[in-house]
């Protein structure tokens, strides 16, 4: 009788565990739009532009812990306005099984002139 409450309880735990939905981590994008990476002066001026994928690791804190560059935009003073972004942004790590666990993301960062951007000489 003993054994059949304790794996009952034991399913009922696993049961349990199993309806709390894992979700990965992932970047506050409100306040990404709001704090947006700075366009380097000297990538303007000389038409740089470009895309750098960032590798991110998130802590269970949701605190940044590591920024690499996983593809540059072939500009390392886009790739360097990026990583600092990336330190400036706020995240929400990722849930397994209802606990916050460290993980990782990809970001693209996009540095893209318009013909309405400053060119300064």
């Amino acid at each position: 009788m003993i054994r059949r409450a304790i794996a009952y309880s034991m399913v009922v735990m696993l049961t349990a565990c199993a309806t709390i939905p894992d979700s990965p981590a992932s970047i506050d994008t409100q306040y990404q739009a709001a704090n947006p990476a700075r366009y380097p002066a000297q990538a303007i001026r000389q038409r740089h532009a470009g895309t750098s994928m960032l590798f991110i690791e998130i802590g269970a804190d949701g605190l940044v812990h590591d920024v690499k560059i996983f593809q540059s935009s072939g500009y390392q003073e886009l790739d360097q306005a990026a990583i600092a972004a990336a330190y400036m942004w706020r995240y929400k790590a990722a849930i397994i099984s209802g606990h916050a666990v460290a993980s990782y993301v990809h970001i693209p960062v996009n540095f893209h002139l318009n013909d309405t951007a400053p060119v300064w000489k």
